[in-house]
């Protein structure tokens, strides 16, 4: 994924991608878009009915490397550590 406020200083992010069909936590995101103000925030409703429609869904992002890009300097980045990628896979 990538985000660009300013044209110098893109961010990178590599994850991991995975849908998250719990009920709970699609009825918190469904919530959370309720109350965030817009352009961020909306009411899913119009759009989807209810969080047992087909087409919604949650999709969580496990970044292991983001990348703050300086097109002027040196770049910042992180890495998952090795002992967090270690728990993970036994986890």
């Amino acid at each position: 994924m990538a985000y660009w406020h300013e044209k110098e200083k893109p961010v990178y992010v590599e994850a991991v991608a995975e849908w998250i069909d719990g009920r709970s936590i699609k009825q918190q995101v469904w919530e959370l878009h309720q109350t965030i103000p817009p352009p961020l925030g909306f009411d899913p409703e119009p759009h989807y009915g209810t969080i047992d429609h087909h087409f919604y869904g949650v999709l969580k992002f496990t970044p292991w490397r983001i990348e703050v890009a300086n097109l002027w300097g040196e770049s910042l980045i992180w890495r998952k550590s090795k002992e967090a990628e270690a728990n993970s896979q036994h986890g």
